[in-house]
């Protein structure tokens, strides 16, 4: 049975979903841990040492961005 060109058309477009890498968020700590899970599944094999200064910050960013100073909540820190 032959496809209508509408049919070929979504098809196609289907198609280029399915095959479309899958969106990434390439900052802060997701972009932190994105990255780490590709180096540790080989799908980088290698990051210039900017890349991982980088990184580094990001995650130091993100971290004083989200957890407030001990002496702002007043609590010890959970263990």
């Amino acid at each position: 049975m032959a496809l209508t060109p509408d049919q070929q058309a979504q098809l196609a477009q289907l198609e280029a979903e399915r095959d479309a890498p899958e969106p990434r968020t390439e900052t802060g700590i997701k972009g932190v841990l994105h990255t780490l899970i590709d180096v540790a599944a080989g799908r980088v094999a290698h990051l210039p040492d900017e890349a991982w200064d980088a990184l580094h910050r990001q995650a130091e960013d993100h971290d004083a961005e989200t957890v407030p100073p001990l002496e702002e909540t007043g609590q010890e820190p959970a263990e």
